[in-house]
């Protein structure tokens, strides 16, 4: 069969409908009315444009892996590169573990996915898909366009909404730098990042779809909400275009961290927490679009924060002689300095005070293998569940117990500290120290519950 596979953006799609459907001649006697005319056709065009490049997600995690219980699920995501059959979805999507999944296109050809890159904090991941496999449906790329994200915009949020295939759902942003929302304990939570918000109601099945402006492009990744009320919390796109580029580059993913949570305070608050008032001033002028400044919420016992001398309740000036209050210049160095150290200057009960800070690799304190034994899973203990619980990331954590500590009734969320009396502080001190044991021996294993 005679098939044109070559792909199309999305933005050729729409230009091309447009000059199809012919312009709207108005006739109206007011300005609102012309635009009201024009926008109802406009946002077919951009929807409609938009179909070829959303797909929903069929998915297994099939065992327990770090926050991610065994499941089976659907969710949405789109696809960011044609070429190279790469589709952005979430990070809960995705999972931290083991992954299958395949893909349904919007005409219902269905092909396998994969897992190629998985944020270790936020919640975004890349699926890949070889494109050979779609045989009868033009492939469209949705444009990452984070710049384009600002309070009041009408939005369009297109996926798979409680398992309907598709939905469209209407929202407007209202705010742009919501703080990080949680989702309670023994699951995942976003860190250190800017939310959107937007009044729009959502339920299961849309994690993952794009948030389309007028202009056909995703100016952020659906990533949770409240139905009771309506409200939604879009993750922004400018780490993610960022990780997309260097896997299209085929290069690593770097990601930095100090092992600090920060959180967004405005200057009211910030006020009272000790900014000195010349300090305020200062950074209102360099920054005059802020409403405040990030202030140290969390820091991991053990970590290179805690190390340097960082205390909760900091509040974050700058960081090698740049004023930074904001999530994405604050990440823009710790990626940029892995290995190295930062120069922070914060304000402490009205002090201010420099300090150095090492830079660790985010990615060597996500776990990413396991060992099953008695029946069970072990790993790494992970930076996500050391934040929860505010403990030091070493140790094994048990993900499913089985057998293994089966005479503890709360064997799942142990964390193995010593075996025999030799410290166990990640897998490979797990492995190397059971593998001296004979089988049916008596051994000696200390524990305890990161809820204790």
């Amino acid at each position: 069969m005679d098939v044109d596979s070559t792909p199309h953006s999305l933005q050729d799609v729409n230009r091309a409908k447009r000059q199809r459907t012919g312009s709207v001649t108005s006739v109206c006697d007011g300005l609102g009315k012309a635009v009201l005319q024009n926008s109802v056709p406009m946002w077919q065009t951009v929807s409609e444009g938009a179909f070829g490049g959303i797909v929903s997600i069929r998915f297994n995690q099939p065992v327990n892996f770090d926050t991610n219980p065994p499941m089976c699920s659907e969710a949405t995501g789109f696809i960011v590169d044609a070429k190279r059959g790469i589709i952005l979805t979430n990070r809960h999507v995705v999972g931290s573990g083991p992954f299958v999944g395949e893909a349904i296109m919007h005409d219902h050809e269905e092909v396998s996915v994969k897992a190629i890159y998985r944020d270790p904090i936020h919640d975004f991941g890349f699926l890949q898909f070889d494109p050979s496999k779609v045989k009868y449906m033009k492939l469209v790329e949705i444009r990452l366009s984070p710049e384009n994200a600002r309070v009041g915009i009408d939005v369009r949020v297109i996926g798979n909404d409680a398992g309907e295939k598709l939905s469209i759902l209407a929202g407007s942003i209202s705010r742009v730098d919501r703080n990080v929302p949680e989702y309670g304990t023994m699951t995942y939570n976003d860190l250190n990042t800017f939310y959107l918000q937007a009044a729009s109601s959502l339920s299961g099945g849309s994690s993952g779809s794009p948030v389309i402006d007028i202009n056909g492009d995703a100016i952020a990744l659906q990533a949770g909400g409240r139905s009771e009320e309506a409200t939604n919390y879009f993750l922004p796109l400018d780490r993610v275009k960022r990780a997309l580029e260097m896997i299209q580059a085929g290069k690593p993913v770097p990601r930095g961290s100090m092992q600090t949570l920060f959180t967004y305070v405005p200057f009211d608050e910030v006020r009272r927490m000790g900014l000195p008032e010349e300090t305020e001033v200062m950074v209102r002028k360099i920054r005059p679009e802020g409403i405040g400044m990030l202030v140290v919420r969390t820091l991991l016992p053990e970590g290179p924060g805690e190390v340097a001398g960082i205390e909760e309740g900091d509040v974050l000036i700058s960081i090698n002689g740049e004023v930074v209050t904001h999530f994405v210049s604050l990440e823009m160095y710790m990626d940029d300095n892995i290995g190295g150290t930062l120069v922070l200057q914060v304000a402490r009960d009205k002090k201010i005070i420099n300090i150095s800070v090492k830079v660790d690799d985010m990615h060597a304190l996500t776990p990413s293998k396991f060992v099953t034994f008695g029946g069970g899973i072990v790993h790494d203990f992970s930076y996500q569940l050391a934040y929860t619980y505010n403990l030091p990331v070493r140790g094994v954590f048990v993900a499913s117990a089985v057998d293994l500590l089966q005479n503890n009734p709360c064997a799942e969320g142990v964390i193995i500290d010593s075996i025999d009396s030799k410290p166990i502080r990640n897998i490979e001190d797990f492995v190397s120290v059971m593998k001296t044991i004979p089988d049916r021996a008596s051994i000696s294993l200390e524990h305890y519950s990161i809820e204790d």
